[in-house]
């Protein structure tokens, strides 16, 4: 089952590249920026053909106009002797262009009108030629007498001579060819003004018929578009996913069809894409508190409370002082690493504070006598010591959404669950029934005994039942003698419509199933929670089984495929049993086939289970089984 968090590889590569292409976009756009705003000295010249080179355009400024006409004088040196007016008079000179605003107008001229404009355009070209003439011998003497004025304004003479020359040619050349007169009048102001056609700039290196930089922008913007499109379509299926998940789950457990005993058969491994793939851990049914996804951390030991001569609560806080890294619902349990010589072993406690304190949880261990973990925690843990711990797993859970009222069942220190449902649903306020009930043995067994004795008299929608077999002098509200049917008929009125959780010693269970049954109450609405340490064999944590050497050769054979290891079956075993027996370990708690934590997958062959609820449905459509219910109907091969 993937995470709610999780995104597609694709889509992480790709924002990957994004991440590492974008400061080398920046860099580039920095970098290319001076070079873009310029514009070499070759192509300026282009766009200016007709203006001098800075050498020349230095020479032209500095040329002086004395009288002699040598360089030096400067602009002052020819102002004087009269150079400067003679000058001014030859470029005030008008020029003769009143020929062309006529031919702009010339399709709309009539013939007469095109006959006089041809006899004005020669006779232009005659005074254009005889300006010609005059100017060039006036230049000529002006030469002779070094007379750089008369010179300048015999120039400008000779240029208006052969402009007339030129106006009139080109009148007749359109008349006689049939170029359009406007245009041939268009081309005329444009040399005139030196307004050349721009220079057509010559393509450089091009892919697909880009620039490569525009290119890698379009590409880029491409990239990123499709990233964010990725991103926002896994976005929408993982919401869709959650929200089915939740309306299917909010519908509330229903009764299972029977028969009560499964079979179950494995998936193909081509059914999978990981046939090794572990369990999912199964998620309780959505109720009042969120969840958070946890991991595995270390938790600190604050406070121990002694509850009873043999029990205690250990109190556990975040290391770094914050919340606790993790959410669950009441009842589940979590699993707890404990140093045992130079390894560990694992040890599933069930959580007895409520959910609705973020910054502590609360284990309740019994000290047994041939318990490892619980000597551990008892003996050697003292405050300010750390745990490792797993999140927190099992479906043992009662979250207020279930049903709208509940009766808890405990005995010993099964009432570690009980009691965080009670807290749990007393903090949110939950408007429901709260039937607990309690036996023990004497009064100084009963665990939470103070607080109960509070809380009950705090909310009205609490009633507690305690039963002591030993009751001795013990003053209070407790009632004598043993659990029976007649009691809980007397004790929770219609007792047939209520949701039941048991969780005590496995004899004490069995009394109460039947018990339960004879009042009517339906078996799906009755969740229990198996007690006590572990038993023998069961994953190889206390005491193994020896092994039966009167074992029949037709027995199934269990076979283990991560471990190589295999085991002749013995008659009424479970798997997790035969595990233990063959050095296998297979994590476990309940026993009873409620928390789920035994899940492991079937790789071949048959089993029947008695309870299946802490499998999740995706589990089991995926092969996997619980160790502590399955028994082989044939030889077996698993994932362990």
């Amino acid at each position: 089952m993937s995470s709610p968090l999780s995104v597609p590889a694709p889509v992480m590569l790709i924002s990957h590249l994004i991440r590492v292409l974008l400061p080398v976009l920046v860099m580039l756009l920095i970098l290319s920026a001076p070079a873009l705003a310029q514009t070499s000295a070759a192509e300026h010249r282009s766009h200016h053909p007709g203006a001098a080179t800075p050498e020349a355009a230095d020479a032209g400024m500095s040329m002086g106009m004395d009288g002699k006409g040598k360089k030096g004088g400067g602009m002052g040196g020819g102002m004087g002797g009269g150079g400067m007016k003679e000058m001014m008079k030859a470029m005030a000179r008008p020029k003769s262009t009143e020929l062309f605003p006529t031919l702009i107008r010339l399709p709309q001229l009539s013939t007469e009108q095109r006959a006089t404009l041809l006899k004005r355009a020669r006779q232009r070209e005659a005074e254009g030629i005889a300006q010609l003439h005059k100017g060039v011998g006036a230049f000529t003497r002006a030469q002779g007498q070094d007379d750089q004025a008369a010179m300048l304004a015999e120039a400008e003479a000779i240029d208006e001579g052969l402009t007339r020359f030129r106006s009139g040619l080109a009148v007749r050349r359109a008349l006689s060819e049939g170029t359009s007169p406007p245009r041939v009048a268009l081309q005329w102001y444009k040399s005139q003004l030196n307004l050349l056609p721009p220079a057509t700039m010559r393509p450089g290196f091009q892919l697909f018929g880009m620039p490569p930089f525009s290119l890698f922008i379009c590409l880029f913007s491409l990239l990123v578009g499709a990233t964010l499109v990725l991103i926002y379509l896994a976005k929408v299926r993982r919401t869709s996913e959650l929200l089915a998940r939740l309306t299917t789950e909010g519908a509330g457990p229903t009764a299972p069809a029977e028969p009560t005993r499964h079979t179950v058969t494995p998936v193909p491994e081509s059914a999978e894409n990981d046939s090794a793939s572990a369990a999912t851990v199964p998620l309780p049914e959505q109720g009042g508190m969120n969840l958070k996804k946890g991991k595995l951390c270390r938790l600190r030991v604050i406070r121990i409370y002694q509850e009873t001569p043999e029990v205690k609560t250990f109190r556990m806080v975040a290391c770094d002082g914050s919340a606790i890294p993790f959410s669950y619902q009441p009842g589940q349990f979590l699993t707890v690493t404990i140093p045992h010589g130079q390894t560990t072993i694992k040890r599933n406690y069930t959580i007895s504070s409520s959910p609705t304190q973020g910054y502590y949880c609360e284990i309740t261990v019994k000290r047994e006598e041939q318990g490892i973990g619980s000597r551990y925690l008892h003996d050697v843990l003292k405050e300010g010591d750390t745990l490792e711990v797993q999140p927190p797993s099992g479906r043992f859970i009662f979250t207020g959404r279930e049903a709208e009222s509940i009766v808890l069942i405990g005995g010993g220190v099964g009432v570690t669950p009980m009691i965080s449902v009670v807290r749990a649903m007393l903090d949110i306020g939950w408007g429901g029934e709260l039937y607990f009930i309690y036996a023990c043995r004497s009064p100084e067994e009963f665990i939470f005994a103070d607080e109960m004795t509070l809380l009950k008299q705090r909310n009205p929608n609490l009633k507690s039942f305690i039963v002591v077999s030993e009751p001795g002098d013990a003053k209070g509200d407790f009632y004598p003698g043993m659990l029976n049917a007649e009691r809980l008929a007397e004790w929770v009125p219609d007792i047939s419509s209520k949701r039941i959780h048991l969780c005590g010693s496995p004899p004490m269970m069995a009394a109460l199933k039947t018990m339960l049954a004879d009042l009517g109450v339906p078996k799906e609405q009755v969740k229990f929670e198996l007690f006590g340490p572990p038993s023998s064999g069961a994953g190889g944590q206390t005491g193994a089984v020896e092994d039966n050497p009167a074992d029949p050769a037709d027995a199934p054979i269990l076979s283990f495929k991560s471990s190589g290891k295999s085991i002749r079956m013995q008659a009424g075993e479970s798997v997790l049993e035969a595990a233990g027996r063959a050095g296998v370990e297979i994590d476990s708690s309940c026993l009873a086939g409620s928390c789920g934590m035994c899940a492991v997958k079937l790789l071949d062959g048959k089993v029947d289970m008695a309870n299946d609820d802490g499998l999740h449905p995706d589990d089991k459509a995926r092969g996997f089984i619980l160790a502590c219910q399955a028994k082989a109907r044939t030889d077996l091969t698993i994932e362990a």
